[in-house]
């Protein structure tokens, strides 16, 4: 079975909570359209925005329920040189196994409890780190597209601190730094 979740103006969070009472089939797909309505309610602090398209595969394996995640599409981040936004482009496959317990429990990286008596798992989060997890440390705009004001501001702070730099130098350094040149 197939479930399509468009969402309206107002994203319902609560709309990525799948119940694994209800799944009777041995593979259920759920399919998730991402904005910046989705990144805004997640309260993200990395992603701005974005459009995203994931679908999560959830099947039963033995004795608990495999999850898989796919997500394709593009995300705006800040610029680590110029603070202006970036799109990136975003695509990721993970994976979680869900087994029942007395309490939600999160075992690390591939594992997580939930508790049998509501058997409902909240898949929101898990999505939105997988998606962070792609975005590089460094994210940039290609070279000569960052916001040419901040950049500007950028490169005279450090021409004005290479030549404080200099004028600064402990004599007794300057002495030998001339025995290094000779």
């Amino acid at each position: 079975m197939v479930h399509i979740i468009l969402y309206s103006q107002m994203y319902n969070l609560s709309q990525f909570i799948l119940d694994f009472q209800s799944i009777k089939e041995n593979e259920e797909t759920f399919s998730f359209k991402l904005n910046d309505d989705y990144f805004k309610a997640i309260e993200a602090t990395e992603i701005r925005g974005g459009e995203v398209e994931t679908t999560v595969k959830v099947s039963r394996k033995n004795g608990c329920f495999e999850v898989v995640f796919l997500s394709e599409g593009t995300v705006t981040v800040d610029c680590s040189r110029c603070l202006d936004p970036v799109t990136l482009p975003v695509s990721t496959e993970d994976k979680l196994y869900v087994k029942l317990g007395e309490e939600y429990l999160d075992e690390g990286d591939e594992m997580i409890f939930i508790p049998e008596s509501s058997q409902k798992y909240d898949a929101s989060w898990h999505i939105y780190e997988f998606i962070a997890l792609t975005i590089p440390p460094q994210h940039s705009h290609p070279e000569g597209e960052c916001n040419p004001d901040m950049m500007s501001l950028l490169y005279n702070k450090n021409e004005e601190a290479d030549g404080e730099a200099e004028t600064d130098i402990d004599p007794r350094w300057a002495a030998l730094g001339k025995l290094l040149e000779k």
